[in-house]
């Protein structure tokens, strides 16, 4: 067994070497006479391409990268190509002059085989010529084949992470280190922010600041206030995020509506429940307790919407998601509830070292070791580690968060605001 499970990466390594060697004998040959340093050729750019296919969750902790690379070059011009969910979320974003939408749906097996020729000729339709410089932001590993798409917009310089960032890297985009002018190391544990803050300033940028930031229109601002209750000096809200991209990673609704009336009761709070259509069922488990407090706006709001109404709110409780993130860019102070063990591989793809709530107060609460036959990260098809964590540690830490608001709130108040 361990032989063979020493073999499959290595074989995985090699049909992914020989991807990329294909790749790169499609794309043009570069036309640049002398190189000069990334930092200059960034001042220089005109046209930036940056390929980010991601979530809007991850799309969020990307937004300080956006933003302040769009303050060092103003004068260039800067098109995303991005997922569905992304291209929505930053869709009003002065950051970016054009966002295009590249269509990863693919089985994963096939993914070597069918993703190049699908970025080839999004390249060319699509994209057209004259970039400058390619940019994927994207730290771990690019399974959507990013690289791809930088590698045919023809770009003379095209930068990424190393594909040696992790072991699972490695195997999965071997060789495409090749397929980029500039390898950019990053080694070590580190939030994602902080990934594209290191990105940055090897592109010769000092970032001024860090913090998240969604791009509203009034029209979203208005539909979230037609939905919340009205304002009221009397409650607060508190928004539950009970999605979550991987069943592992939910909380279950029945833990949810305990938490719900627990802060119902001694904190006066009215939940506003936030997800997409997936989640309506488990929201009506929650709002069946609480059936004249709380706001059920599952499936109801975009992305956009729900940045807007979770602003209104004093506090976040949920799973690692999209709207998790969103909360964080609003600074609303959060409560994440983990799927990945705290003694867990501070790399994986669920660990809140690298996506936990950035900027604003928060509490992880995460299972303290792995649920057998877990070991590294929780691998369950559905809730597993998670269960771990149990509604009294979330409800004390909710209310931990909620009284030092309430104690800021008070000592503003004493002082005077200015």
């Amino acid at each position: 067994m361990a032989m063979r499970q020493g073999v499959a990466p290595r074989l995985t390594a090699v049909l992914m070497r020989g991807v990329a060697r294909r790749m790169a004998r499609h794309a043009a040959p570069s036309s640049i006479a002398e190189v000069p340093p990334l930092a200059l050729a960034i001042r220089q750019a005109r046209e930036i391409l940056i390929v980010a296919l991601a979530e809007a969750g991850d799309m969020v902790l990307l937004s300080p990268f956006l933003r302040e690379l769009r303050r060092a070059v103003p004068g260039a011009r800067i098109t995303l190509v991005t997922m569905q969910s992304g291209a929505i979320l930053l869709g009003r974003s002065p950051v970016v002059d054009q966002i295009r939408i590249f269509p990863t749906a693919v089985s994963r097996l096939l993914r070597p085989l069918l993703l190049p020729r699908r970025a080839r000729r999004f390249a060319r339709e699509e994209l057209g010529s004259g970039f400058d410089v390619a940019i994927v932001p994207r730290w771990d590993t690019d399974h959507h084949l990013a690289t791809a798409v930088a590698l045919y917009s023809g770009a003379a310089r095209r930068v990424g992470f190393t594909e040696h960032s992790t072991a699972r890297r490695s195997t999965l985009n071997a060789g495409f280190d090749a397929l980029l002018t500039d390898v950019i190391e990053s080694a070590g544990t580190a939030h994602e922010v902080e990934r594209h803050l290191a990105l940055l300033r090897a592109l010769g940028v000092e970032p001024q600041s860090s913090r998240l930031q969604s791009w509203l229109t009034d029209d979203d601002r208005q539909r979230a206030a037609e939905l919340l209750p009205p304002p009221s000096n009397d409650q607060m809200l508190v928004a539950f995020g009970i999605g979550a991209a991987h069943p592992k990673r939910r909380w279950p609704a029945a833990r949810f509506a305990e938490v719900a009336r627990i802060l119902e009761r001694e904190h006066r709070a009215r939940v506003v429940v936030v997800g997409g259509p997936d989640d309506i069922a488990a929201q009506q488990e929650i709002l069946r307790v609480l059936p004249r407090n709380a706001t059920g706006l599952a499936g109801r709001l975009t992305f956009r919407e729900t940045a807007a109404a979770l602003a209104h709110c004093a506090l976040f409780i949920g799973n690692d998601s999209a709207p998790m993130h969103l909360a964080a860019a609003a600074g609303v102070p959060c409560v994440e509830i983990s799927c990945h063990p705290l003694t867990g591989d501070p790399a994986h793809n669920n660990a809140p070292e690298r996506f936990g709530p950035w900027g604003v107060a928060n509490t992880v609460l995460r299972p303290p070791r792995p649920v057998p036959p877990c070991d590294d990260g929780c691998r369950a098809a559905g809730p597993h580690c998670i269960l771990e964590v149990t509604a009294e540690a979330v409800i004390g830490a909710a209310a931990a968060l909620l009284t030092e608001q309430d104690r800021t709130s008070t000592a503003t108040e004493l002082r005077g605001t200015p």
